[in-house]
């Protein structure tokens, strides 16, 4: 249907808001969009949900900043997780090992 342009505007949204804190209310709100409505046709596009799609982009920016320099607390810092202990068990489980670890294997 004609969910894409939406969707694509919305992508777009949350990757140049990625470090900042985003919520389903917020993307509501600056879209104009129910939260169902909003994450019904994100995921009927892209075939998985906000939140997932969200985490998936601060692994990467983590993963990125992780083998730029090794620096966890930067990571942290630059991936937009608003917390430490959430960061943690959201890269561990995703990437199979610590941030700390990760970066150990990256930084030659």
């Amino acid at each position: 249907p004609g969910y894409h342009a939406q969707v694509d505007e919305i992508l777009s949204y949350i990757n140049t808001h990625i470090s900042e804190n985003l919520t389903l209310e917020e993307l509501s709100a600056h879209f104009f969009l129910s939260s169902s409505y909003l994450c019904r046709i994100f995921k009927a596009t892209t075939g998985t949900t906000i939140n997932k799609y969200i985490t998936a982009r601060r692994i990467s920016i983590a993963k990125a900043v992780l083998n730029e320099n090794g620096n966890v607390m930067e990571a942290f810092e630059r991936s937009g997780f608003t917390d430490y202990s959430n960061f943690f068990k959201a890269f561990t489980k995703a990437v199979g090992i610590s941030p700390k670890k990760y970066a150990s294997l990256s930084v030659s």
